[in-house]
C-alpha cells in the first residue's frame, strides 16, 4: 500500500507542476488559447482532486505508524491542492471577454503587470518546489523499486528451496511406501511359515501319539497272550475223558506220558564225524 500512496503522490506532483506552469502562462495568453488552458487547467483540478481522494482511501488502510506520517502528507497536499484552486478561481484566471481585453490594451495598469511579475516569480519558486517534491518522490520510487528486487530474488531463492524440499519429501513418501510394501510382504511370508510350523508341530504331535497308543496295544497284546500259550500241554486228551481204574498204574501212565513229551521237545544231539 505504501508503494501504491507514493505512486498516487507522483502523480500528484506531475499534476500540480502542469497546474502551476498553466497559472503561470494564463496571464500572458489571448484570446483562444487562454480560453483552452484555462479549461484544460480545470480538468487537471479535477484530476488532482480524484488523485486525492484515491490517497485518503489508501491511508484508511494502512497501519497506524504509517498511517500517521503518510496522513500528515496528504493534509499538506490538501492544503497547496485548496491554495492553487482558491488563486485558480481569482478573477486573474477568469476567461476574458473582448471588452476586457480591449479595456486592457490600451490602460496599461501598471499595477497589473507589477502583480503580474511578482506571480511569475512566485510561480517559478513553486515550479522548483514541485520539482524538488518530484525529484524525491522518484527517489523514494526507486528505492521501494529496490527493496521490491531484493524481495523477488530472495522469494525466487525460497521457492527454489521449497521446490528441492518437495522433491525430498516425495522421494521419502516414495521410500515409505516401498518399505510399506516390503513390510506387508514380509508379514505374509512370517504368516505362512506359522501356519506352517503350526500344522508341522500338530502332524509330529499326532505321530508321537499313534506311536505311543501302538506301542500300548503291542505291551498289552504281548501281556494277554502269557507263558499258557508257549507251554506244551501235559496230556492231549481232556481230564473228564480219563477214567482212573487203577491210580498207581495212572500215577505210572501219567509219569510215561510226561517223560515221553519232554523227550520229544528235546533237540536231537548232534552225531558225530563220519
Amino acid at each position: 500500500m505504501v508503494s501504491l500512496f507514493e505512486t498516487y503522490e507522483k502523480q500528484y506532483g506531475a499534476l500540480t507542476s502542469d497546474i502551476t506552469l498553466n497559472l503561470g502562462r494564463i496571464p500572458s495568453l489571448k484570446d483562444d488559447e487562454r480560453s483552452r488552458i484555462i479549461r484544460e487547467t480545470s480538468t487537471l483540478f479535477d484530476e488532482t482532486k480524484d488523485i486525492l481522494e484515491q490517497m485518503s482511501l489508501e491511508v484508511q488502510d494502512m497501519s497506524h505508524p504509517l498511517k500517521t506520517k503518510c496522513a500528515n502528507r496528504l493534509h499538506c497536499f490538501k492544503c497547496e491542492f485548496e491554495k492553487l484552486l482558491t488563486e485558480f478561481k481569482s478573477p486573474r484566471y477568469a476567461v476574458r471577454t473582448m471588452s476586457d481585453v480591449s479595456k486592457r490594451q490600451f490602460e496599461g495598469d501598471e499595477e497589473s503587470l507589477r502583480e503580474e511579475v511578482l506571480y511569475d516569480s512566485d510561480m517559478r519558486a513553486r515550479l522548483l518546489d514541485n520539482t524538488e517534491r518530484m525529484a524525491r518522490s522518484t527517489n523514494r520510487l526507486e528505492d521501494g523499486l529496490g527493496v521490491a528486487l531484493q524481495t523477488e530474488e530472495v522469494g525466487g531463492h525460497i521457492l527454489n528451496d521449497l521446490g528441492d524440499q518437495r522433491e525430498k519429501l516425495q522421494r521419502s513418501r516414495h521410500r515409505l511406501r516401498q518399505a510399506d510394501a516390503d513390510l506387508t510382504k514380509s508379514s505374509r511370508i512370517l504368516s505362512e511359515m506359522t501356519r506352517r510350523i503350526i500344522q508341522n508341530r500338530v502332524l509330529l504331535v499326532g505321530t508321537i501319539f499313534l506311536m505311543i497308543v501302538i506301542f500300548l496295544v503291542a505291551i498289552y497284546l504281548v501281556t494277554k497272550r502269557g507263558p499258557s500259550s508257549t507251554a506244551p500241554t501235559p496230556l492231549s486228551l481232556p481230564l473228564s475223558e480219563v477214567r482212573v481204574k487203577n491210580p498207581d498204574a495212572l500215577r505210572i501212565e501219567v509219569v510215561d506220558a510226561a517223560k515221553d513229551n519232554v523227550g520229544s521237545n528235546v533237540p536231537p544231539e548232534p552225531s558225530g564225524k563220519t
